[in-house]
């Protein structure tokens, strides 16, 4: 259930849903889960994502290959039929510690 700081969150309604899958799926299998570009990149090429999560700040890398690197990932993974979403960097669950 979700608590009263969510329910008044900016963030759009199928990003809290995504979020609640992804840490209920973590919780049960953790092994689903890739992170960073090598391991990602290795997976869309294989078709093995179902759901791509991305900051929108990787999109606005100074260095023009990274950004390029991330548009290519996007569209691989489009390509193959997986849900790619992207989320804002400036909202809370886009921030590191």
């Amino acid at each position: 259930m979700l608590d009263k700081c969510v329910l008044f969150s900016p963030l759009p309604l199928h990003l809290l849903n995504f979020f609640s899958r992804f840490f209920k799926m973590l919780g049960t299998d953790e092994q689903r889960a890739w992170y960073g570009p090598t391991h990602v990149s290795l997976a869309a090429n294989r078709g093995a994502v179902g759901t791509l999560l991305i900051s929108d700040e990787l999109f606005r890398a100074s260095n023009p290959a990274q950004r390029k690197i991330y548009v290519e990932l996007v569209e691989t993974v489009k390509g193959s039929g997986a849900e790619v979403l992207i989320f804002s960097s400036m909202h809370e669950s886009g921030q590191r510690e």
